[in-house]
């Protein structure tokens, strides 16, 4: 097969919409986005790892950050923990358990919150 033929063959591939090797991607609370009361968004919904979710907020009013258990369960930052701000965060899910929530104005004590379980067989 020459090389203008795998070009092409390649081009139409991604034309009809062929996935790459990379997992599914999920915008967090859906059209909402993310907001308050939003902690029972994840369930019904297998996530694996190296999914995509798409956080998408006013940076002015939210913020997302990932945090470990402790820290989700009781809404306090600990100390390992990493904020995003930008308001439309995409975050990459390792394999296992993600928490995350909004750190701003007593949201996370408004459900601004999910827990994320990616475990199975990744995308890549």
């Amino acid at each position: 097969m020459g090389r203008p033929v795998a070009v092409t063959i390649c081009l139409v591939l991604s034309c009809l919409g062929f996935k790459n090797a990379s997992g599914a991607v999920y915008t967090v609370g859906d059209q909402g986005g993310w907001t308050t009361n939003i902690e029972g968004w994840t369930q019904g919904k297998k996530f694996l790892p190296g999914d995509v979710l798409i956080f998408n907020y006013n940076p002015a009013l939210h913020n997302v950050v990932s945090v470990d258990l402790d820290s989700y369960d009781t809404c306090t930052l600990g100390e390992n923990y990493k904020i995003y701000e930008s308001g439309n965060d995409h975050v990459v899910l390792p394999r296992g358990n993600s928490f995350f929530f909004s750190s701003k104005d007593g949201d996370c004590d408004k459900k601004m919150k999910i827990e994320v379980h990616a475990w199975g067989t990744s995308h890549t």
